[in-house]
């Protein structure tokens, strides 16, 4: 049954959520009870947002100029979240002209990469249940306005990795890795939980908004069928892992964790 949650994935800028690496992605996204449809035809236009609750821009990555994010595609985006809409958006690497003209513009940077494990976490729908995750990150800076829910320390600092920010009627995530929505790091730690508890929150968001999403005209729903995954794969979640207690402090701690996360003392088996 159709949810009315119309998500779009834009590979007009990035020809590389084509390839077989998203396809696990895309099949999940259906499997969760979203609406997926791809854009790869046209830049992206208020006409051409207007019937999607959630837009998804994963890494734009083209060589050629034409494709090269526009001044008009990030107004069109900010007044599509203002109205209630959810955008969910990464880092592109060397892509200096996105940088500048759409992430800048929503209070977002980025260096270089690290690839260290995340266990710094806020509460929040996204992170329900996350206890750590993995993937090469990003190294972003924010401002303010964005509420950080999942840090990783690289020395005295600490970078965001998953972010939220409301803008009008609507949310904008930022996940400064672009890995994270591939078949290889889904299957790590609590990635898979990760992604399903984001697209579950946007899905919510857009029932929530109360705004009738029609099919779009003219736009075929994505079916990833058994032709163009070989095998299928659907991204299936194991037993959840029993949480510790510190028998100190009776803080609950990580599965994995040795020491309280609040007193310091040894957590015993």
């Amino acid at each position: 049954m159709a949810s009315n949650v119309n998500l779009l994935i834009d590979e007009y800028h990035n020809e590389e959520t084509k390839t077989r690496i998203f396809n696990d992605i895309k099949n999940s996204i259906v499997n969760w009870g979203l609406d997926l449809y791809v854009n790869s035809s046209s830049p992206l236009t208020s006409t051409v947002l207007e019937p999607y609750s959630a837009i998804a821009i994963i890494a734009p990555r083209r060589s050629r100029k034409e494709y090269d994010w526009k001044v008009e595609e990030t107004q069109a985006i900010m007044q599509h979240v203002e109205g209630g809409g959810t955008i969910l958006i990464t880092p592109a690497l060397g892509d200096r002209n996105y940088k500048i003209t759409l992430a800048r513009e929503l209070g977002i940077d980025w260096l270089g990469m690290n690839s260290k494990f995340v266990t710094d976490f806020t509460l929040h729908p996204i992170t329900k249940g996350i206890f750590k995750i993995h993937a090469p990150w990003f190294r972003a800076t924010l401002i303010p306005e964005w509420q950080q829910i999942a840090r990783v320390q690289l020395g005295l600092r600490s970078f965001p990795v998953i972010a939220v920010r409301e803008l009008g009627k609507g949310k904008m995530i930022f996940v400064s890795s672009i890995m994270l929505f591939s078949k290889t790091f889904m299957k790590r730690f609590d990635n898979a939980k990760l992604l399903l508890n984001m697209f579950s929150w946007i899905k919510e968001l857009g029932e929530s908004a109360g705004i009738k999403r029609e099919a779009p005209k003219g736009k075929k729903r994505v079916a990833i069928t058994e032709e163009e995954v070989k095998p299928k794969v659907e991204i299936k979640l194991g037993a959840p892992q029993k949480s510790k207690f510190c028998p100190h402090c009776g803080v609950e701690a990580p599965p994995f964790a040795v020491f309280c996360p609040n007193c310091g003392a040894s957590i015993e088996e």
